[in-house]
């Protein structure tokens, strides 16, 4: 009986000392979640004194680029079109500029092809701006003069990229639209100096890549320029024009009083070789 309330006494004691390590393990699983509540308050509300911007994205340039179209020469537009479009990843809008007769040509062709998803806009050229400003023999190519009338095509425009037919672009448009432009200039062209297809000889007087292979220096009136007959030429095919710096120094007229002169010289140069040579000129005019 003795031995039976021992083992009850060591029984009930067993479990008291049970609940009572029970007890103190809940009072301290108790404190550790009260800290971990309160240190997830303090974070909560915890200061932030930088914050990393997110990476800018690479906006992309649009690039407005003018080049001409002649029938003859047709395909030779479609390859520098193609050209542009197949090395550049920015949006570039084409102003194509033609005649009449080339306008449904040029848009059958394009939208028969690849490039029928290029961003293009079709301008017709009026040949009737250039009369009285330009010689006979250039009245067969008025498209040639289309480059100086560029503020009159594109009137919304004020950077541009003029381009002729025959030009193949291997790189990205986009580096030559940001070729920078001096304070008051209105196009940046490159000199030809460093061109090896110019190199030759015209009018036995010089290389095509200076002045003196495009005018002709025993003319007064070219002398009276002061322009050096050795000064690097530039190529009037590729170049970037700032139209609102065009327009503002009317460029457009200033190439016409060139041209103008130019009609005015061969006239009077006619004039006067038929004066002295009648009877030569009444054969030719026969």
């Amino acid at each position: 009986m003795t031995c039976r309330k021992v083992n009850i006494a060591i029984i009930v004691l067993a479990a008291v000392v049970f609940l009572l390590i029970l007890h103190h393990n809940l009072l301290g699983l108790s404190d550790i979640l009260k800290r971990q509540s309160s240190d997830v308050s303090l974070v909560g509300f915890q200061r932030i004194d930088f914050l990393p911007e997110a990476p800018e994205e690479k906006k992309l340039v649009e690039v407005p680029v003018v080049i001409t179209a002649v029938e003859n020469r047709l395909g030779g537009a479609i390859a520098a079109i193609n050209s542009i479009s197949s090395n550049t990843q920015s949006t570039v809008t084409f102003y194509i500029v033609t005649m009449n007769d080339t306008k449904e040509h040029l848009r059958t062709w394009i939208s028969e092809s690849k490039l029928k998803n290029v961003k293009y806009k079709i301008l017709d050229f009026d040949p009737q701006v250039l009369e009285g400003k330009i010689r006979a023999d250039e009245r067969v190519k008025p498209l040639t003069f289309a480059r100086f009338y560029l503020p009159d095509l594109i009137p919304g425009v004020e950077k541009v990229i003029y381009l002729d037919d025959d030009v193949i672009v291997q790189g990205d448009i986009v580096e030559l639209y940001k070729t920078p432009i001096k304070v008051g200039h209105a196009a940046a062209f490159s000199e030809d100096c460093d061109s090896v297809t110019s190199k030759y000889l015209v009018r036995g007087a010089g290389s095509q890549y200076n002045y003196i292979g495009y005018f002709d220096y025993k003319k007064e009136t070219i002398r009276k320029l002061g322009m050096k007959a050795s000064t690097c030429s530039f190529n009037p095919g590729v170049f970037v024009a700032n139209l609102t710096e065009w327009r503002r120094q009317n460029i457009t007229r200033q190439l016409e009083k060139w041209m103008e002169l130019d009609v005015e010289l061969v006239s009077y140069m006619a004039t006067y070789f038929c004066s002295k040579m009648r009877d030569f000129c009444s054969l030719l005019i026969l």
